[in-house]
């Protein structure tokens, strides 16, 4: 009986130790110390108001754009050349040697409205773009225009920020089309201009304006909006 006892204790002892020695050879895997992925950030999502705010800013922008191209034409004397009497023909004045700041704005909208998506933009409900558009060739004369068309234009006081498109008239009986707003000045395109900012000049040019000078801002917007 004693010897069966002592040989069930040896039995047992080198059962634990086969356990002991498996463990030893085969661990249990471990999860890997890798930090977990993280998912890529995601810009915020694009509203259809603001979606619409920057195709309708694009729209107004496009005239700012007709005007840059312009830059660098020349008069061949006072009041007098072919891309002069280009814009001229744009206003309801016979072209001739006359001031024509407002008559190379007149051209420039004149220009916009060629593009049918343009003209869709606008949205006008009870006239034609050849009706709606200013035909002027005074400068202030652009603020009637502006002010007999509620529906689509605003008139701004200068305290205003100015926008790619904007008009702008100045104190000195002149008239622009705003590039861009640089605080407290901003760029706009011109004709009739020089190199000193004169109402009376030889050519189109890009101008840096203190909004000082600037009488008021016309903004032209979707009938409605």
């Amino acid at each position: 009986m004693k010897a069966i006892q002592t040989w069930l204790k040896h039995s047992f002892v080198q059962f634990l130790a086969g356990l002991q020695q498996i463990g030893e050879q085969s661990p249990l895997p471990s999860l890997p110390n890798s930090p977990l992925p993280t998912l890529p950030k995601s810009s915020p999502p694009r509203t259809l108001a603001s979606t619409a705010k920057q195709k309708s800013a694009n729209r107004i922008a496009l005239l700012a754009q007709i005007a840059e191209r312009e830059i660098g034409k020349k008069e061949v004397k006072q009041n007098i050349g072919k891309d002069v009497r280009k814009y001229q023909a744009a206003t309801t004045l016979a072209p001739g040697a006359w001031p024509w700041c407002a008559a190379f704005c007149a051209w420039a909208l004149q220009q916009w409205l060629d593009d049918p998506t343009n003209v869709k933009w606008l949205g006008l409900r009870a006239t034609t773009p050849a009706k709606w558009r200013p035909k002027t060739a005074l400068a202030y004369g652009f603020i009637k225009w502006a002010q007999a068309r509620p529906a689509t234009c605003t008139v701004l006081p200068d305290t205003a920020e100015p926008k790619a498109g904007d008009l702008v008239c100045y104190d000195f009986s002149h008239i622009g089309i705003v590039k861009r707003s640089l605080g407290d000045k901003f760029e706009a395109i011109e004709g009739n201009t020089n190199g000193a900012g004169s109402r009376e000049g030889d050519g189109v040019y890009l101008k840096t304006r203190s909004r000082k000078l600037a009488k008021c801002f016309i903004r032209i917007r979707p009938s409605g909006s």
